[in-house]
């Protein structure tokens, strides 16, 4: 069985809501960034001059996306389409000109992969709850942002330990429950801190295992999917390492093996 490509209709739906209506990718905390001049040291990380320009190039086309949120919302959008179809057309272009497209691509792949984990799960039971930025319902959609695919471009296509990725990785880590960097999982014990990390930790875990889906077992379905690097835990409290732990083998347990070859294509 194959898992298409398209995503499904009402996914498409809360895409628009998410992305068009409400604009729930921009990060509040770049909104008075009308230049990238404060993280001009970045430049120590591009000696090479082509390399240099190409960045330059990249963080002011990101600026210049960013200052027209109905603009750049659509498309985002559009992107996201074509690249479901897999026909790249003018919102692909934009994004390659722009030295946007390998992040951008990062986050449609992960969406996809993310989509099949969470329907793997709450068809054992474990219901995802998604807490996306700006009470949106759409995982990691703080990285539409386009300084945040600045950022992530400069550390996973470029290769470099910038100052600005730092910063995007921060805020990414503070607007999302999903991961262990989150503020909730050192908060002072509490009912509500109990509550809400038990609400957080399926998507904290689906966000891992889709990971190690795509990136480790090229898409194919097994029980493997759930045996997630230890490395990916750093910093989780012990009490919820061991709750989500659990988890992980109980939902191995009830998971294909991989000779039923189910694969996301």
């Amino acid at each position: 069985m194959s898992t298409k490509r398209r995503l499904v209709p009402e996914l498409w739906e809360q895409l628009v809501i998410d992305i068009v209506d409400r604009q729930a990718w921009k990060v509040e905390s770049f909104d008075n960034l009308t230049s990238l001049e404060s993280y001009c040291e970045d430049v120590r990380h591009y000696p090479v001059e082509n390399e240099r320009i190409r960045m330059k190039q990249r963080r002011e086309a990101a600026l210049r996306l960013r200052s027209n949120p109905e603009r750049w919302s659509r498309l985002a959008l559009d992107a996201l389409r074509e690249l479901a179809a897999d026909s790249p057309g003018p919102a692909v272009a934009t994004l390659a000109q722009s030295g946007l497209l390998g992040a951008f691509k990062d986050f449609a792949v992960h969406t996809r992969y993310f989509k099949v984990t969470k329907n793997i799960m709450e068809s054992a039971g474990v219901t995802v709850f998604v807490a996306g930025h700006a009470s949106s319902s759409t995982h990691d959609i703080d990285k539409l942002d386009p300084i945040m695919l600045v950022g992530y471009s400069e550390r996973w296509e470029d290769r470099k330990d910038t100052a600005l990725w730092h910063t995007c990785l921060a805020s990414h880590y503070s607007l999302n429950t999903h991961h262990q960097q989150h503020e909730l999982w050192h908060a002072e014990d509490s009912d509500d801190k109990e509550r809400e990390c038990w609400k957080a930790l399926p998507e904290l875990l689906c966000d891992k295992s889709s990971r190690c889906l795509q990136k480790e077992l090229n898409g194919v379905v097994s029980p493997d999917m759930w045996t997630v690097q230890t490395q990916f835990y750093l910093g989780m409290p012990e009490v919820w390492l061991d709750r989500v732990t659990r988890m992980a083998e109980q939902l191995a347990e009830r998971t294909p093996s991989r000779e039923s070859n189910v694969t996301v294509t």
